[in-house]
C-alpha cells in the first residue's frame, strides 16, 4: 500500500534539496530523480515496459507465422479453361513469382493467363491433397502428370472449394514481367487483408 505524508513532509524534503520516491520508498537527493521516480527506479519501470512491449510483439508475430494460410490457385485462359493449378503459403510472393520473376513455366503459359482463382484452406494437408486432386481431376495443360493414375482416384470425389479471383496492383497478367520491388517480393505472409482491388488494363 502507498505511504501518504503530509504535504508539511514533501516541503521540508524540498528545502533540503531530497525527494521520496514512492516506488522504492526512499529518500534520495533530487539529481537522482526523473519525473516521479528516482533514477534507479524509472529504469527498471523502462526495462519492464520494453519486456512486456517485446513479449507482445513476439506473441503477435507467432500467431502471424502460425495463422492457417494455405492456398491452392488456379490459371484460366480466355475459354476458361484451366492451364495450371498450383499451391502455395504465401499467395502474394507466389503470384510475383509467377509473373513479375523467372520461374518454371513457359512464356506462352503466363501470355494465356486471363484470370488466375485461390481457394483459402485450413491445414497444409488439405492444400496438399487439394493439389493432386485438381490436378488429377482437370490434367491442365503446364501441370507435371500426377504421381497418381487417372482411374486410381476417379473413385475420390472431394467436396468444391469456395474459389475467388485475384487482384493486385502490383500484378499484371498481360504477359508483362517486369522484376519486382524487394518490398514486395519478401514473401510476406499472405491473407485477404493483402488482396488490394486492382483494375485490369
Amino acid at each position: 500500500m502507498r505511504k501518504i505524508f503530509s504535504k508539511e513532509f514533501y516541503e521540508d524534503l524540498e528545502n533540503k534539496g531530497l525527494r521520496y520516491c514512492p516506488n522504492c520508498e526512499i529518500v534520495k537527493d533530487e539529481k537522482m530523480f526523473r519525473v516521479s521516480f528516482c533514477i534507479e527506479c524509472s529504469n527498471a519501470v523502462d526495462r519492464n515496459k520494453y519486456a512486456l512491449i517485446k513479449e507482445k510483439r513476439a506473441e503477435k508475430y507467432k500467431k502471424k507465422r502460425n495463422a492457417d494460410d494455405y492456398f491452392v490457385y488456379k490459371f484460366v485462359d480466355d475459354n476458361n479453361q484451366i492451364i495450371y493449378i498450383g499451391k502455395t503459403i504465401r499467395l502474394l510472393a507466389r503470384m510475383v513469382q509467377h509473373f513479375q520473376t523467372d520461374s518454371h513455366l513457359t512464356d506462352e503459359c503466363y501470355d494465356n493467363v486471363k484470370y488466375v482463382f485461390y481457394s483459402l484452406l485450413k491445414t497444409n494437408a488439405e492444400m496438399d491433397i487439394y493439389e493432386i486432386y485438381l490436378i488429377d481431376k482437370y490434367r491442365p495443360q503446364y501441370n507435371q502428370k500426377s504421381v497418381y493414375e487417372q482411374d486410381e482416384m476417379s473413385s475420390i470425389v472431394l467436396p468444391e472449394l469456395v474459389w475467388k479471383e485475384y487482384h493486385h496492383e502490383s500484378l499484371d497478367l498481360k504477359g508483362k514481367r517486369t522484376l519486382p520491388d524487394k518490398k514486395t517480393a519478401a514473401g510476406l505472409k499472405t491473407s485477404e487483408r493483402w488482396l488490394i482491388p486492382w483494375e485490369t488494363v
